[in-house]
């Protein structure tokens, strides 16, 4: 489901000229260090005890983007918000990253969702402060289904003042998910275990540029 994002609130002058070099310079950092595509189905898939793997159910035509945080209270506070693990795109409807592994009140979370476009500046929908998103535990040596998103269609798009968002739909389909294991990574399927997210308030960040999104 794509959402149109031809009504965004435009910005002028000086602004809008900042905002466009700090954004080039953010996209080249996370370009750099992040994870940027899907485990290799040839070698070296099965995660160390330092290392887990997830997989997520992403509509095909975006890339999310999982960054490191910390529960601080009943909120969830990215450790770098410059910086993200993975910003990878869906391949037949899934994102499979291999990341370090972290558990209990260090998570990941689902700190931006991107549509593939051939725009200069990507129209981003970020998970903003005060508004809720998803989270989740990335066990050592393990491999985990932790869910399914999709975008909400255009109709669902709300107004938070002069700003918007978009709702995600979470949703929970492990036998999809041990399908598509199977039939691009045979003996891995057997692994899978279920995880499911959490849903907690986000603390902290405000995009400089494209819509919040609500999980």
């Amino acid at each position: 489901m794509i959402v149109d994002f031809s009504n965004a609130i435009p910005i002028s002058g000086f602004r809008m000229r900042l905002k466009f070099m700090v954004g080039l310079g953010a996209l080249a950092a996370i370009s750099g260090c992040a994870n940027v595509s899907n485990v290799n189905s040839m070698e070296g898939f099965l995660p160390t005890v330092e290392e887990s793997i997830l997989v997520l159910g992403v509509p095909q035509g975006y890339k999310v983007s999982l960054g490191p945080g910390n529960y601080v209270g009943y909120k969830w506070t990215q450790e770098k918000p410059e910086f993200d693990t993975s910003n990878t795109p869906s391949e037949n409807g899934f994102v499979i990253v291999k990341i370090p592994a972290r558990t209990g009140q260090k998570t990941y979370g689902l700190v931006s969702i991107t549509p593939i476009t051939n725009d200069l500046i990507p129209k981003k929908l970020h998970a903003c402060n005060g508004l809720e998103m998803l989270t989740f535990e990335a066990e050592p040596g393990k491999i985990s289904y932790v869910g399914d998103i999709q975008i909400a269609k255009d109709g669902n798009i709300e107004m938070i003042g002069t700003a918007s968002k978009v709702r995600l739909k979470y949703s929970w389909n492990p036998d999809r998910a041990v399908d598509y294991l199977k039939s691009r990574y045979g003996f891995a399927a057997s692994r899978l275990e279920n995880k499911e997210a959490t849903v907690i308030q986000r603390s902290g960040h405000a995009p400089l540029f494209g819509r919040c999104f609500i999980g």
